[in-house]
């Protein structure tokens, strides 16, 4: 009986560490972290040959200031709405060539847009945030 029971709560443990995992992005910073219950896919938009797709983020940093850079993964619209992935996301407002956002101690808010060649489909598989990560510029 205590073995089934070590077992139980050695499942349990690694499931519930996977579903912690699972609402986070990848960062290469510790005191950096995606918000996903507060993050969104916005919508996007097609301009010739570009897909522009935009999310808004929320990213706590618990640290000092960091200038980071962020990719967004979309697997399902490879060879239908964009030509490959991931994508390299830039600020909303910025300038078009770069790539880098200064996030603040706290909460920040954060519109990006990821830029990606289009694949000839205009429709998106799902309106579900990417997986982001979130690296040092």
């Amino acid at each position: 009986m205590m073995q089934k029971l070590s077992v139980a709560l050695c499942f349990l443990t690694v499931l519930a560490l996977l579903v912690g995992c699972s609402s986070t992005a990848h960062t290469g910073a510790a005191d950096i972290r995606l918000d996903r219950e507060a993050s969104y896919f916005d919508d996007f938009t097609v301009q010739g040959e570009t897909v522009l797709l935009r999310c808004v983020l929320q990213i706590e940093n618990d640290g000092a200031e960091h200038e980071v850079t962020i990719k967004g993964f979309f697997p399902d619209d490879v060879g239908k709405l964009i030509d490959s992935s991931p994508l390299v996301g830039y600020p909303e407002a910025a300038d078009p060539e770069g790539q880098t956002f200064l996030l603040r101690h706290g909460t920040n808010t954060v519109n990006v847009v990821f830029r990606g060649g289009y694949a000839g489909t205009p429709q998106k598989a799902n309106r579900l945030l990417p997986e982001i990560t979130i690296e040092p510029a």
